[in-house]
C-alpha cells in the first residue's frame, strides 16, 4: 500500500493492492510518467510485459508526472518476498513509510516505536543489539542536505521582488510628485478625487501587471537553465515548473503592488491645497532630494543583498563532491541478475580492459553507484570489542568499486593503501 499511504493514485491503470504484495503473487510493475513516455511513446502500456532482471512483469499502471519517490525511479514492482525473507531478522534494507493518524504527533510516534525497538532488542539480543528505530517526517528526510539551498533561493526571490516593488514605488511616487500641479488643475476644473485616484490606480495596475507578465515569461525561459545548473540530489527538482499556483501568486503580488503604490501619489495629492499648487505651477516639480536619496539607498541595499544571495547559491551548488569531476565521463551499464555471477564479473573485467585501451583514456574505474546522484546503500558496522546500547549502532554507506576507481575519480589516499585486484573475493 505504498501509493495509498502517499496518497497518489495512478493516472493510468491502477497501483498495487495489498493482496498483490505478498509472497507468491503475480509479478507486477507500475511505471513512472517519464519512463512511460520514454519507453512506450505515450502509448497505452497497461497490460504490457516487461522483463526486469530476466523476470517478466505485467504493467498495471502509470504514475503522475510529478510523482518522484524515491528520487528518479523509473518503475515500481511488487517485492518478491518469500517466507524465509519475511521471517529473517538480519535484513535491514527496507524503509517503512507510514501516515500518522489524526492527533498523533511525531514525538508520540517516536516514543511508541522506541518502546517497540527496546522490546525487540530484549527478545532477540543477538540480532538487534544496538539497533533502534528512527522516526522522522518524510519531508525533512527528502529535503536532507538541500534545505539551505532552497532557503537561499527563496531569499533571492524575495529580494528580487522587493527590488521590483521599491523601483515601482519610487517611479510612481516620482511621477506623482511631478504631476501634483496637473492634479491641482484637474481638481480646479471640477475633477473629483475619486476620478483622480481611479486614473492613478489604472496607470499603476497596467504597469504592475505588465511587469508581472514579463517576469513570468522570463522565469519560464530561465527555468530550464536553472534546473540544469541545480546540483544532483535535489528532491523533486524535475517537477519544478510554472503551475497555476505560481501564476495566481504572481497575479496577486502584481495587483497588490499596483494598488498600494498607485494609490499613494493620488492620495498625497488630495492633501495639497489647490491654490498653493497653482501658484507654484511655474516652479520646478522635480522629486525631492530626500526621495532620490531614499531610492538610491534602498536599491543599493537590496541589490547588494541579492548579489550575496547569488554568490551563496553559486558556492553551495558548486561544492566539491569529493571527486575530481573535470575531464570525467560516466556511463551506466547493467547486466540482468539472472546471469551467473562469474559471467557478470568476467564481462566487467573485459569491459574495463577494453575501455582502458581506448585512445585518450587515462584511467578507468567501475563503481556500483555514481557518487552524489545515485542512491548509496548502507550497512551496519560491527566494531570489534565495542558494544553499543540502545539504537546507536553505527552504520556506513558503501560502494563496490574496481581498483581503478580511486585514480579515475581523483580520490586522495590519506592513510594505508588502496584496493588491489588481489583483495577481491
Amino acid at each position: 500500500g505504498l501509493f495509498d499511504v502517499l496518497g497518489r493514485p495512478a493516472t493510468t491503470g491502477r497501483a498495487f493492492s495489498g493482496a498483490e504484495e505478498g509472497p507468491g503473487g503475480e509479478n507486477l510493475a507500475v511505471l513512472s510518467h517519464a519512463y512511460w513516455r520514454r519507453a512506450f511513446g505515450s502509448e497505452d502500456a497497461v497490460g504490457s510485459i516487461l522483463r526486469i532482471d530476466g523476470t517478466p512483469h505485467r504493467v498495471i499502471g502509470v504514475m503522475p508526472a510529478e510523482f518522484a519517490y524515491p528520487r528518479a525511479a523509473d518503475l515500481w514492482m511488487t517485492a518478491p518476498f518469500d517466507a524465509e525473507t519475511l521471517s529473517a531478522r538480519n535484513d535491514y534494507f527496507l524503509r517503512t513509510v507510514a501516515r500518522l493518524g489524526e492527533g498523533v504527533s511525531v514525538e508520540r510516534a517516536r516514543e511508541e516505536m522506541g518502546g517497540i525497538a527496546a522490546s525487540t532488542r530484549e527478545r532477540f539480543p543477538e540480532t538487534y543489539a544496538g539497533i533502534g528505530i528512527a522516526v522522522e517526517p518524510m519531508g525533512e528526510w527528502l529535503r536532507a542536505g538541500t534545505g539551505s539551498l532552497w532557503w537561499i533561493l527563496m531569499a533571492g526571490v524575495v529580494l528580487v521582488l522587493l527590488i521590483g516593488c521599491v523601483n515601482l514605488a519610487n517611479l510612481l511616487l516620482s511621477r506623482g510628485t511631478n504631476r501634483r500641479s496637473e492634479y491641482a488643475v484637474r481638481r480646479a476644473l471640477g475633477a473629483g478625487e475619486g476620478r483622480l485616484v481611479r486614473q492613478a490606480l489604472t496607470e499603476s495596475l497596467v504597469l504592475a501587471l505588465g511587469g508581472g507578465a514579463l517576469g513570468v515569461l522570463v522565469g519560464w525561459l530561465l527555468l530550464e537553465a536553472l534546473l540544469r545548473w541545480m546540483p544532483g540530489g535535489v528532491p523533486r527538482a524535475a517537477s519544478v515548473g510554472i503551475d497555476p499556483g505560481i501564476l495566481a501568486f504572481t497575479l496577486g503580488m502584481s495587483l497588490l503592488a499596483g494598488l498600494l503604490f498607485g494609490a499613494l501619489p493620488a492620495l498625497k495629492a488630495r492633501r495639497d491645497a489647490i491654490g498653493s499648487r497653482l501658484r507654484r505651477r511655474g516652479g520646478s516639480e522635480r522629486a525631492s532630494p530626500a526621495l532620490i536619496a531614499a531610492e538610491i539607498a534602498m536599491a543599493v541595499i537590496l541589490l547588494s543583498a541579492a548579489g550575496l544571495t547569488v554568490r551563496s547559491f553559486t558556492a553551495l551548488s558548486s561544492r566539491e563532491p569529493g571527486i575530481e569531476t573535470r575531464h570525467l565521463a560516466a556511463a551506466r551499464i547493467s547486466i540482468p541478475n539472472d546471469r551467473p555471477s562469474g559471467e557478470r564479473h568476467a564481462f566487467y573485467r573485459r569491459l574495463e580492459a577494453r575501455l582502458a585501451r581506448l585512445p585518450g583514456v587515462r584511467s578507468v574505474g567501475l563503481v556500483s553507484s555514481l557518487p552524489v546522484v545515485d542512491f548509496t546503500p548502507g550497512a551496519w558496522v560491527n566494531e570489534p570489542g565495542v558494544t553499543h546500547e540502545g539504537g546507536d549502532r553505527p552504520s556506513a554507506k558503501y560502494q563496490v568499486v574496481s581498483p581503478g576507481y580511486f585514480e579515475t575519480a581523483g580520490v586522495e589516499l590519506l592513510r594505508g593503501r588502496l584496493l588491489t585486484r588481489d583483495d577481491g573475493v
